[in-house]
């Protein structure tokens, strides 16, 4: 026990900022543990600043009852110190109103030292940094040690000052129940918490008042003539409050956003997968609008995983992704080697790519949203659609033949349009884009529907040779490579190297029935597995060989390689079962419980599995398509 700063002795201050933060009832609720993959009930408590919704303060449910009583004795003591005050207002005596100044200073030292006790009570569940080993057997050690202060008036002594006989205290856990009786409250009534918190926790306590002119003034001022150990050791008259003694001072606590909540409720793990959190936080609906927002993440985040973190040069950084000036893939290069350095980590993420639109992806969206932020700073100026930084940005996720579409996007974006929406559309756009420049070789009426050929019988060899000529048209009117003025930024993490690599293989948009070519084989997804698995599922792929593949094969090849990764067998279940249609349930639990069976040291063997369950995953598709060919018929 040596949480507690036990040389506070000076009188609480009011002032703007002391009711600034509010805390709401805790609220229960019910999360997955990372570890386990079992679901557990916990406690969150929602947090208000100046009135307006901040975020959430984690708590065990154990620690719910204890909470509340530390939370009511501050509401309790605030009431009794402005009491005071009151009648030292009153006073007309000069002898009455030094006693009443004492009574007031000696409860607002109590108030300072139960808001202390809160403050880092705040800072030690923030942080992650209490006892939690087994979910539901947490240790608070803050709560714990204030618990034992309060009930044993221990607030003003050291640890060593503990006698002998009383130190089997220090070590004791206040809240299991065997323990409950030997730190009760004893004295008056309003010394526990009602359970109504009706009665309580908007500020004032019922009754209080009454209770205070009846009989607690008189009784407090007759104790006062005893001079008794209450009155010589709370307040003493040179003492000074610490720097920072409640959560409406700076720097505030990192509380977590809702996002930060969900994320972690859905058992995940900060420690392992710090990279998805950020991009969960960026991903996740309804997208953040205002950088503050993304930097409540990134301080939660830097709070827990971090010991004394550059904080200006995480800013940084951020604010270089938040303007679309740094690439996503930089930024996360240079937050895993030079600020967050954790052994286990990941850099890998969540993100489910559109095998069909090689331009929706979460990087190229942060640059068009940080090129759209750019342009709200100035909003009287016109838009740049040359604009270097944006440009030099794309550079550095894209290759010189998307230029054309990418110019498309950008005026699509600069007249106002969604980002989002945008780049899903320029998958279409591309696809007829190239059609039309065919058409245009063979002196037909451009089309404008991507999705209807009205020339069906189109040969095969002429639709490839129109292909290869689009893309020479592209090539010409990009001037060369866009990578050329800006060089690709290097990065050691292979998952980031596959999205280059991706774009200067295979153009995905590109429809192989539209040409009559044999389609080629999603190098991409062959290769994530190649670099996450080694050769083992290098064969497993082999042998799988499909040319393109659908999205539902696509979301199985990733998935793998997140569980290979460290991803739970729990999580990766939930994730296919989240992904895939109801016809896969019963594949998916039948892949998963063979998984279980295969034990900590599958092998070979769980390549093998793969192998079975994608062959499910082809075959239901392919009954689907067929039923689905059939009602055409029909």
């Amino acid at each position: 026990m040596a949480a507690i700063n036990t040389g506070v002795n000076a009188e609480c201050i009011e002032d703007d900022t002391m009711d600034l933060v509010t805390f709401l009832p805790p609220e229960e609720t019910v999360v997955i543990d990372s570890r386990t993959g079992e679901t557990f009930q916990t406690c969150r408590i929602k947090v208000l600043v100046d009135k307006r919704p901040k975020g959430y303060l984690p708590l065990p449910m154990r620690y719910r009852a204890l909470w509340l009583e530390l939370s009511y004795f501050i509401v309790m003591y605030a009431n009794m110190w402005r009491l005071w005050k009151e009648e030292e207002k009153k006073a007309k005596r000069r002898s009455r109103k030094e006693d009443i100044a004492i009574l007031r200073q000696n409860t607002g030292t109590i108030l300072a030292q139960h808001k202390i006790s809160r403050l880092l009570t705040v800072l030690e569940l923030l942080s992650s940094s209490y006892d939690a080993v087994i979910s539901g057997q947490e240790r608070v050690h803050t709560l714990d040690e204030w618990k034992i202060r309060n009930s044993r008036d221990w607030f003003n002594i050291t640890c060593q000052q503990v006698t002998p006989k009383d130190a089997n205290f220090l070590q004791v856990d206040p809240i299991r129940p065997e323990n409950r009786a030997i730190f009760a409250n004893n004295g008056p009534c309003f010394l526990f918490p009602p359970n109504d918190l009706a009665k309580w926790f908007d500020g004032k306590v019922d009754g209080l008042q009454e209770a205070f002119q009846k009989t607690l003034k008189a009784e407090a001022l007759k104790a006062l003539k005893r001079q008794d150990r209450y009155f010589q050791t709370q307040y003493h008259q040179h003492a000074r409050l610490p720097e920072r003694w409640h959560e409406g001072q700076q720097p505030r606590p990192y509380f977590w956003s809702i996002k930060h909540w969900q994320w972690v409720a859905n058992g995940n793990n900060l420690w392992l997968r710090p990279i998805d959190f950020l991009f969960y936080v960026l991903n996740e609906k309804p997208l953040y609008t205002v950088f503050e927002q993304f930097t409540q993440d990134l301080d939660a985040l830097l709070n827990i995983v971090t010991e004394d973190p550059d904080r200006e040069d995480v800013y940084n950084i951020a604010n270089q992704l938040w303007f679309g000036e740094m690439t996503w893939r930089e930024f996360v290069d240079t937050l895993m080697s030079i600020h967050l350095r954790l052994k286990n980590a990941v850099s890998t993420t969540s993100e489910i790519k559109d095998p069909t639109n090689v331009f929706d992806t979460f990087e190229a969206r942060l640059v068009l949203e940080g090129y759209v932020r750019r342009q709200e700073l100035n909003p009287g100026r016109a838009w740049d659609l040359n604009d270097d930084v944006l440009w030099a940005a794309l550079g550095r996720v894209t290759v010189k033949k998307y230029k054309s579409a990418w110019s498309w996007v950008i005026s699509e974006v600069s007249i106002g349009k969604n980002v989002a929406q945008v780049l899903k559309e320029v998958g279409p756009w591309r696809k007829l884009d190239k059609r039309n420049a065919e058409r245009k070789q063979r002196h037909l009426a451009p089309i404008h529907d991507a999705d209807v050929d009205p020339d069906a019988d189109t040969d095969a060899d002429t639709d490839a040779d129109a292909d290869a000529d689009a893309d020479a048209d592209e090539e010409n009117e990009a001037g060369g490579s866009l990578e050329a003025a800006v060089p690709v930024a290097q990065t050691s993490d292979r998952a980031y190297q596959s999205m280059d690599e991706e774009n200067m293989e295979i153009d995905h948009e590109d429809d192989p029935q539209d040409s009559g070519q044999q389609p080629a084989l999603n190098s991409n997804a062959g290769r994530v597995l190649k670099d996450a698995q080694g050769s083992a599922v290098q064969e497993t792929w082999r042998i799988i060989n499909e040319p393109v593949l659908t999205p539902e094969q696509s979301i199985a090849v990733q998935q793998f390689s997140e569980y290979r990764n460290g991803f739970s067998l729990v999580n990766y279940a939930a994730t296919l079962k989240a992904h895939y249609s109801a016809e896969h349930t019963a594949s998916i639990n039948d892949y998963i419980a063979a998984i279980e069976a295969l034990g900590p040291s599958p092998g070979n063997n769980l390549e093998v599995l793969f192998h079975r369950f994608i062959h499910r995953v082809i075959a239901i598709e392919a009954r689907k398509a067929a039923e689905r060919r059939q009602e055409d018929l029909l």
